[in-house]
């Protein structure tokens, strides 16, 4: 079974010498963008074997549109209704009653270089009936979490950062999370490599199954105090006697660092 959605989207962040360059949105995707355009959904696949796609669906002034980005090494001089058979190819979408709809392609870079082409696809106009079939949509949200979460990628500069430590509870809008002490020392190992700043720690003490992987919250302030990296630290967890030990550790070590 080939790869499509958020499979093929961290099987391409994990080796993406595999692959051709794909247009990859490791940030935060708003709802509407600074254009008015609303954005709906996403959604990656496979053109070829080393040619991953990434589409999004979005809508603005009654249109709603796919747009198609992949790679154009090696297939530059292909003709437009071509590149448009390999789209159709995929199985991802269908034009209705067999005929084209409006569709248009552009090419196009990357700030590292890489050439794309991207295409538009007419889904549909205000209340008429829809140009195509098919084409699931995957909401934004979905990745935006991901890219929030332990796996997801880390972000340079200056930009601001939170880190939620917990196994069960998800975590609230803008923090990353982490579920295993050991994960959130290579996330904030990350953070601070990349050049982010890291506003707060966000603690469980009780990680169930994933203390395995480095204790419990607990764990995290002693390399912390060890180390001598007094983020800001905040705790939520609901083991009284777990908390008032997280709490004397921050307590002694982040007044006396301070």
């Amino acid at each position: 079974m080939e790869l499509s959605g958020l499979e093929l989207i961290r099987a391409y962040r994990s080796d993406p010498e595999k692959y051709l360059p794909m247009p990859d949105h490791t940030g935060v995707t708003p709802r509407v963008n600074e254009y008015g355009e609303v954005n709906i959904g996403w959604n990656a696949g496979l053109l070829e074997k080393n040619r991953p796609y990434f589409v999004e669906c979005w809508a603005v002034d009654g249109i709603t549109m796919l747009t198609f980005y992949f790679s154009s090494d090696g297939i530059e001089n292909k003709p437009h209704k071509e590149l448009l058979q390999m789209l159709l190819d995929t199985g991802y979408f269908r034009f209705r009653n067999n005929a084209a709809g409006g569709y248009e392609f552009s090419s196009n870079s990357d700030p590292q270089g890489n050439r794309y082409f991207s295409c538009n696809v007419a889904v549909g106009i205000d209340e008429d009936p829809p140009l195509i079939e098919g084409a699931p949509i995957i909401p934004w949200s979905v990745l935006n979490r991901y890219n929030k979460s332990e796996e997801g990628p880390v972000p340079a500069g200056q930009e601001h950062v939170k880190i939620w430590l917990d196994d069960v509870r998800e975590a609230p809008e803008g923090y990353y999370h982490c579920r295993s002490v050991n994960a959130a020392k290579a996330k904030i190992e990350a953070f601070e490599k990349a050049g982010a700043v890291i506003d707060v720690i966000d603690c469980d003490h009780d990680l169930g199954d994933y203390a395995a992987d480095g204790g419990d919250g607990i764990r995290l302030i002693d390399w912390l105090a060890e180390r001598g990296t007094h983020y800001p630290m905040k705790i939520h967890t609901m083991n009284p006697v777990g908390r008032d030990n997280m709490q004397r550790e921050i307590e002694r070590y982040w007044n006396d660092g301070a």
